[in-house]
């Protein structure tokens, strides 16, 4: 939508060589208390888009962010541009608010169950490079450097998969939201589901897109659960002020990188780790702001874990991986 807004404001005739004049806009943004909501229904599909307890919603939430966009206007009918923009916000909470009808949030209270990570700083340095022509062997790319500190993730199953579909409704195969209506009527009709390649970027009318990402974190705190559903010690009727989790296994990773670069028919990934400490405890807090760094270690993962993933063939190295297990 916003490339093709952009596209609408700069359409219609070019303008004289002689009464060209460069210009370089600015822009800054800076939201107070700030919410950031996207949707990750399955298969993009939003019936009733402003009803929360319909829809699984992932959530910044945070007190500042800064944003700069950069929009060069230097060259006279250049045959790409480039448009760069960053955003910084500290102290940041994630939250997953998933559907009523989901067994996840039968029990929940406000914030329970939907906290499932904190972020000390978050940004994002960004770049989006466009052709000013179509053409097949025109790609448009979009870059994204996120640089994460002191990050706390509580790694339940369903969230991990709750990332996969954002991946898919913002970047993948189901960019076009539909309602259930027409859901439905496609399955009946034996129409493709999704976005075919074929559509996706209607050929001859814009460009394909590549997309990567650059994830660098430091820092990183991941919790697992080891109760069901995530969440032995929520129990129904519970009504102390200081609930816990239960039982959970805490890793500790001082340093993670991800590279992904996916487009219409490849995908690449490489992923590296530093060494990773964990230990066990059987009441871990509820409030992600009251976690402290644990110095006790119950296990090492060492000395590094280096994952590539590329044209669905995997290979994975790791080195030295020792265990010390404390039963009892």
């Amino acid at each position: 939508m916003f490339t093709d807004l952009g596209k609408d404001w700069a359409s219609g005739p070019p303008a004289n060589y002689s009464r060209f004049i460069p210009i370089s806009y600015a822009l800054s943004i800076n939201l107070q208390h700030f919410e950031i909501s996207m949707y990750v229904n399955d298969h993009n599909i939003i019936d009733k888009p402003l009803i929360r307890e319909e829809n699984a919603l992932l959530s910044l939430h945070g007190s500042r962010l800064q944003s700069n966009v950069q929009i060069p206007f230097t060259k006279y009918r250049p045959d790409r541009s480039t448009v760069s923009f960053s955003l910084e916000a500290p102290d940041v909470a994630v939250r997953l608010a998933l559907p009523r009808w989901n067994t996840r949030s039968l029990y929940s209270r406000p914030h329970r169950n939907s906290d499932i990570g904190r972020i000390g700083v978050l940004r994002l340095d960004a770049t989006y490079c466009y052709f000013d022509a179509v053409h097949p062997e025109n790609i448009d790319q979009l870059a994204l450097k996120f640089t994460i500190q002191d990050i706390i993730y509580k790694a339940c199953g369903w969230t991990i998969r709750h990332f996969m579909i954002l991946r898919n409704n913002y970047f993948g195969s189901f960019t076009h939201f539909s309602t259930l209506y027409e859901y439905l009527e496609k399955c009946r009709s034996g129409q493709p589901l999704g976005d075919p390649v074929d559509l996706q970027y209607r050929e001859g009318s814009s460009n394909a897109l590549q997309v990567q990402i650059e994830v660098l974190v430091d820092s990183g705190l991941i919790i697992l659960p080891a109760g069901l559903r995530g969440y032995e010690g929520d129990r129904v009727g519970d009504d102390t002020g200081d609930p816990d989790i239960g039982t959970c296994v805490i890793l500790s990773i001082p340093q993670i990188q991800l590279y992904l670069r996916t487009h219409d028919y490849h995908m690449e990934m490489a992923l590296n780790i530093d060494t990773v400490t964990g230990t066990i405890h059987e009441h871990f807090p509820e409030d992600l702001r009251s976690i402290q760094r644990f110095k006790q270690e119950t296990f090492i993962l060492d000395d590094y874990l280096v994952l590539h993933l590329a044209q669905q063939h995997t290979y994975a190295s790791g080195k030295s991986i020792s265990a010390v297990w404390q039963l009892g």
